[in-house]
């Protein structure tokens, strides 16, 4: 099988885009490793510090406090050859570049603090628990088997994950977080409202056309 490896970029990419939406988003991804990497389960629980909902660190500083959030989120996925990791804010637009600014502090501070032993249990424990409803139906364990076999990682794989996650420590997050998670690595999506898009709503709702 041919490799599909890339290195990750030199410099910070960032991409500004109108859109004929609403909302503005700030989209942030960072090149991970592949499923063969014992990295993948300290970034699961990583990712899940910044974008759990309701007790991740981006719901509480954005959404909560900052109060400029519709909607969060992000995460790690492995690939055979590499992976990738992302996180996202949808905001208004006024708050967008500020929410930009704050996702990028809140990274940088898992690479500056560790975390606390009880904010880490929350998270594992939210893991394994999502872990363990998503595998309920017969169907959902063969699909996660199968693949697991497919990948070279044995049928059973799927066993090791409540270990894996509960070895995560606070030093090896923020080892994570140092060596994946640096801004000038990655890339960076802002989208905004199309200029005009209230006028032609407005057109719209009166009955006459957009020129």
């Amino acid at each position: 099988m041919d490799s599909k490896k890339e290195d990750p970029p030199s410099q910070m990419r960032e991409k500004k885009l109108f859109l004929d939406k609403e909302q503005a988003m700030v989209m942030i991804g960072f090149q991970g490793p592949p499923l063969s990497n014992k990295d993948r389960f300290g970034l699961e629980v990583l990712s899940s510090v910044l974008s759990a909902p309701l007790n991740g660190r981006l719901f509480l500083r954005i959404r909560e406090e900052f109060g400029q959030s519709y909607t969060l989120g992000g995460g790690y996925t492995p690939g055979l050859d590499l992976g990738f990791i992302y996180f996202y804010v949808a905001t208004n637009e006024e708050s967008v570049y500020k929410v930009k600014d704050l996702l990028i502090e809140e990274i940088r501070a898992l690479q500056k603090e560790k975390l606390s032993e009880s904010e880490l249990t929350v998270i594992k424990t939210y893991l394994k628990g999502s872990f363990t409803m998503a595998l309920q139906t017969n169907a959902a364990l063969s699909f996660a088997s199968g693949l697991d076999e497919l990948y070279g990682l044995g049928y059973n794989y799927y066993r090791r994950y409540g270990e894996e996650i509960d070895q995560v420590s606070p030093e090896g997050i923020q080892r994570l977080a140092r060596t994946y998670l640096d801004p000038q690595k990655s890339a960076i999506v802002v989208t905004r409202p199309s200029p005009g898009r209230d006028l032609i709503l407005l057109r719209t709702i009166n009955g006459t056309d957009a020129e």
